[in-house]
C-alpha cells in the first residue's frame, strides 16, 4: 500500500484464507483513504478464481467497499483459454455488481495503470512508482516479470 493505492500479484489459487488476508488490507485502505482508493490486481496464469465461500467473501468485499473505490484494476495475465474465461467472468460480474465503471479488467499491467492515473489524486503513487512496487512484488515471490508487461 502507498497512499491511497493498493498493488497485489496473484500466483496462487484464491482460497477462502488468501481473499479473507486480502479483503482485510483493502478494507484497511478504504478507511484511511478519505477520497476513495484504487487497487490493482494482478492475476497470473497460475492464480484459479475463488470458489464457494471464498467467491461469497470477494463479492461481499465488493458489495461493502464499491461506493469507496476510485478503480479497481484486475490484470488478468496471459493468453490461454483460463485467462480468457476469468476475464469473461469478471467483466459479467463487474457489471452485475453495479460498479462496471470503477471496475475493470485489462489483460496488461501497462493498461491498468494508465487507468489508474485517470483516477489519480494527490496520494495516488506515480506511474513510475506504481512499476518499482509491481517490480518488487514479483521479486519477493521470486518470479522473473516476464508477462505483458505493458508499462
Amino acid at each position: 500500500m502507498r497512499g491511497d493505492t493498493m498493488v497485489s500479484l496473484w500466483s496462487a489459487p484464491a482460497q477462502l484464507e488468501r481473499v479473507v488476508w486480502h479483503a482485510k488490507r483493502v478494507e484497511r485502505l478504504a478507511r484511511v483513504s478519505e477520497g476513495g482508493f484504487v487497487l490493482v490486481m494482478i492475476i497470473l496464469p497460475t492464480c484459479t478464481p475463488p470458489q464457494g465461500e471464498a467467491r461469497v467473501e470477494s463479492n461481499a468485499l465488493t458489495d461493502r467497499l464499491g461506493a469507496k473505490a476510485k478503480l479497481v484494476a484486475t490484470v488478468a495475465i496471459g493468453n490461454t483459454l483460463q485467462m480468457n474465461v476469468v476475464r469473461s467472468v469478471m467483466r459479467t460480474m463487474l457489471l452485475l455488481s453495479g460498479h462496471s465503471k470503477k471496475l475493470v479488467v485489462t489483460a496488461t499491467e501497462g493498461e491498468a495503470l494508465d487507468r489508474v492515473t485517470t483516477v489519480a489524486g494527490k496520494t495516488t503513487p506515480s506511474r513510475p512508482e506504481l512499476v518499482q512496487c509491481i517490480d518488487a512484488l514479483y521479486a519477493s515471490l521470486g518470479l522473473p516479470r516476464a508477462y505483458a508487461k505493458g508499462d
